[in-house]
């Protein structure tokens, strides 16, 4: 691949850019790249809240994700900043959440629908200079050429036509991916990603995704949608519900419920909802026989929801 790779995109200025993921851009490019992402960024805030504030944020938003799939830090970071920045935010469908702790062989992306508060999961890559060699990201940059992908939030743009067909704009809220429009970072669909990898090839530091699912994700945050790069932490304790009641257990892989009391594995996935969990010995324990005692679109692998 080219370090710089022309597509017809026209933006609201009738400037053509020059855009690659993570390719080398010119001085001048950087220059009206970054105008136009100061633009895009303005006004965002990022809050810092106290414990008691979390706790009602997060009861405020107790739809969100009930199987808690995603990591209750990185949930908490992108609720806080989505609601500090509503009036912002001109696409308050979805957001977008990417856990970089886990290896690419995970489904890390999480869609979020934040009206049903369902979640989907997808495979996404990490750039090749954050590659630990084992599938990790262990490096993270908002240095052009670097390669690597960077953390933080970001909010999206539009699409264009480029070398991925159709591809998506981001800009970077936070200081650890300022650059993120001039190092032309984006989310683009790649070849080396699929949904049934083991572990994905590595990107230039862009968000590639299976070509299979990019368009549905393009669809959901195009236009002023809040994606948020973190690293996951185990989930700890009960999250708070509207009602002040703790919210289901995390995935096995994760921490587990306390066990409870049950005579099949129906009594432990009431309405077949999906819990993660199986009957065995009279307990209600982490586990799963088929797919449809798994979480949103995680699969049965081994005995275990991944």
């Amino acid at each position: 691949m080219s370090p710089v790779l022309a597509r017809n995109l026209l933006v609201s200025l009738g400037t053509a850019w020059l855009i690659a993921c993570g390719g080398e851009v010119s001085e001048e490019t950087n220059a009206s790249e970054d105008a136009l992402g100061e633009s895009q960024t303005r006004g965002f805030v990022t809050p810092s809240l106290a414990l008691a504030d979390e706790q009602r944020l997060f009861a405020r938003y107790a739809h969100l994700d009930p199987a808690r799939v995603i990591p209750d830090n990185l949930l908490l970071d992108t609720v806080a900043m989505f609601d500090a920045n509503a009036s912002r935010l001109l696409n308050k469908g979805h957001v977008a959440i990417v856990d970089f702790a886990k290896p690419s062989g995970k489904k890390r992306f999480y869609d979020l629908d934040m009206q049903t508060g369902a979640v989907v999961t997808h495979a996404v890559a990490h750039g090749s200079g954050s590659e630990s060699g084992s599938g990790y990201s262990t490096r993270f940059s908002d240095t052009n050429n670097s390669h690597m992908s960077s953390l933080g939030f970001v909010v999206t743009g539009s699409t264009f036509d480029g070398e991925h067909g159709r591809s998506l704009l981001l800009f970077g809220l936070s200081p650890t991916n300022a650059h993120m429009r001039a190092r032309d970072i984006i989310i683009h669909s790649a070849a080396y990603v699929s949904e049934s990898s083991s572990r994905q090839g590595n990107s230039w530091g862009c968000f590639a995704l299976d070509p299979r699912v990019k368009d549905q994700v393009v669809t959901h945050l195009v236009n002023g949608a809040l994606l948020y790069a973190g690293l996951g932490k185990p989930n700890v304790g009960a999250r708070p519900t509207a009602e002040g009641q703790p919210m289901p257990a995390p995935l096995p892989d994760q921490d587990a419920e306390a066990p409870s009391a049950c005579a099949g594995d129906g009594a432990c996935n009431p309405g077949n909802g999906g819990s993660g969990r199986i009957c065995v010995g009279g307990t209600c324990t982490p586990g799963c026989r088929t797919n449809a005692q798994c979480p949103g679109t995680t699969t049965c692998e081994s005995g275990m929801c991944r």
